[in-house]
């Protein structure tokens, strides 16, 4: 007769396990495990941008979608723009997507950074999509001199991340601007909302590749010029290159 580990022992077991273990010990595991897989990983995709701006309440107006075929080699990230809307890109419309650079739309999530800016703390184990995750809270660190624009929103930064038990790779992370964030004193630009949602999911030999992005910012520029926003990125098609 084989013997089967008692579900409610695991059930107890396994956040125990967690918190034994330093949560900033958890990120860096699971941050270094990125950073590994990254090196050792090219994968070719595509992505599926949608950009709305948004009415006083909130839902979203007419969108633009665009369609970008990728290919990523480690850190590395060539994008091409292949259709606007259903049609072929025109060469302005090539030239302004090779111009945006950043993180914000490569669906690279740096663990890392993340670990040098916040606090964590280990809440609960918890199920996403039939997978056994660790949840973690993160807090912006306190007396962290901001240096650019970035950190003072980061500073201002929070949310919850659920890291995959067996995996030790993040799955979801959702975060939130806690308060309104002023640049010149709120005359040049107010933050007053920006929330983003991550998804990760495994794909071949074990490494987990970005499923989902969303970001929702609103704002108000030179006192009077509101800016209601909505980015929605879905990563498809993935084939591992050899």
């Amino acid at each position: 007769m084989r013997f089967r580990f008692p579900a409610l022992l695991l059930a107890i077991v396994t956040p125990l396990a967690a918190e034994a273990m330093n949560v900033d010990q958890l990120v860096r595991r699971a941050a270094e495990r990125q950073r590994d897989h990254e090196a050792r990983s090219s994968f070719a995709f595509e992505v599926v941008e949608v950009n709305a701006d948004l009415d006083a309440s909130g839902r979203p107006g007419p969108a633009e979608r665009r369609l970008f075929s990728c290919v990523r080699r480690g850190r590395s990230l060539q994008r091409e723009l292949s259709s606007v809307d259903g049609r072929a890109p025109t060469e302005r419309e090539r030239r302004k997507a090779r111009s945006e650079t950043g993180d914000t739309k490569t669906g690279r999530l740096d663990l890392m950074d993340m670990l040098g800016r916040f606090d964590f703390r280990f809440l609960r184990e918890e199920l996403l999509e039939g997978r056994p995750t660790w949840v973690v809270e993160f807090s912006p660190k306190p007396r962290l001199e901001p240096r650019s624009a970035k950190d003072r929103v980061l500073a201002e930064f929070a949310g919850l991340a659920w890291i995959d038990a067996a995996q030790t790779q993040v799955l979801r992370i959702e975060g939130r601007l806690t308060r309104e964030v002023r640049f010149a004193g709120g005359l040049a630009l107010r933050l007053s909302r920006i929330a983003i949602v991550y998804e990760a999911r495994p794909a071949a030999s074990g490494v987990f590749v970005p499923c989902r992005e969303e970001l929702r910012v609103e704002a108000t520029a030179a006192l009077v010029f509101p800016y209601r926003h909505e980015l929605r990125l879905e990563f498809t098609n993935y084939r591992k290159l050899e």
